[in-house]
């Protein structure tokens, strides 16, 4: 059976997740099948391994071993779970699409819309809770979390410091990769390094985790992309889902999965510890009620 991350796939939906995730580090010739396989997905149901093959442009040996590298036996198994996902596809096709930016705003709000729920529900799909729960009893435990962020990535990492620090758990967050290689390299073992990377290839962010875990912190990453470097530097792994617009060349429904997926942590940390977390939550939440015009 295929996995991502540590789940097993007995869902037909996850495996259009999963050759999304993993794309991007296919070969140029898995790139081929993948991309026929996303766009033809209906008609490759009825095709033997040949037809395939030949309408990819590749060889039939190609084919076995990019079903094996989404975690299938053979093409068989593969084959299968097409025709499983056969009726999904269609309805993700119809309102998945990318965003049309030749048509008129009602149609680009809809689009973008449907693809912020779409990444939710796909993060949900593929979420593995035993990562989750890890990173919560490793946070609780933290003399400090510094969390890594660059770029558009700085959004979720913001968020992660933003809720860690309501209730009470010490943290900084570092967009800068001067002052992230800093923060690392001052890490201990009873601190808690977070990395915050969409394709998981943020040289800064992966060498700011890569220091930490030599200092022997504990370090976790969020990201899209399987068998990316930020995940090679990382103890625990928390996978998102979701997929880059080819019109803007650009994710715009990572940062919904990613802040959705630290809402998720933040209650399963809150979980572990309630008494002490939820009064110091309420005690935060009074200090900045008293900053309301109304102050109700």
């Amino acid at each position: 059976m295929a996995e991502v991350g540590q789940n097993t796939i007995t869902d037909c939906e996850v495996l259009l997740i999963t050759i999304r995730n993993k794309y991007n580090f296919f070969s140029n010739a898995a790139k081929r099948v993948a991309d026929y396989l996303l766009s033809y997905c209906e008609e490759a149901v009825f095709l033997n391994i040949s037809q395939i093959a030949e309408r990819a442009s590749v060889s039939e040996g190609t084919i076995t071993k990019f079903a094996r590298t989404v975690g299938f036996s053979g093409f068989q198994e593969l084959k299968i779970a097409m025709a499983r996902s056969n009726s999904l596809y269609r309805e993700k096709i119809e309102y998945y699409g990318d965003i049309p930016l030749e048509s008129n705003v009602e149609s680009i709000c809809k689009s973008v819309f449907h693809q912020n729920i779409e990444s939710i529900s796909d993060t949900l799909k593929i979420i593995d809770t035993n990562a989750i729960n890890q990173a919560g009893e490793k946070i609780i435990k933290a003399r400090k979390v510094d969390v890594y962020g660059m770029g558009t990535s700085s959004v979720a990492a913001n968020y992660a410091r933003l809720r860690f620090y309501r209730i009470g758990i010490i943290s900084n967050v570092y967009s800068d990769p001067h002052m992230a290689i800093i923060s690392s390299s001052l890490l201990k073992k009873e601190d808690v390094a977070i990395g915050v990377s969409n394709s998981g290839q943020s040289k800064d962010v992966v060498e700011a985790l890569r220091i930490a875990r030599a200092n022997k912190a504990t370090t976790i990453c969020i990201t899209n992309c399987d068998n990316s470097p930020i995940v090679k530097e990382s103890d625990i792994v928390l996978f998102t889902a979701s997929k880059d617009s080819q019109v803007l060349n650009e994710s715009l429904c990572a940062r919904v999965a990613e802040i959705t997926l630290l809402d998720a942590l933040y209650a399963t940390i809150i979980s572990k510890k309630k008494e002490t977390l939820i009064h110091n939550l309420e005690i935060t939440s009074k200090a900045i009620k008293s900053l309301r015009i109304y102050g109700k």
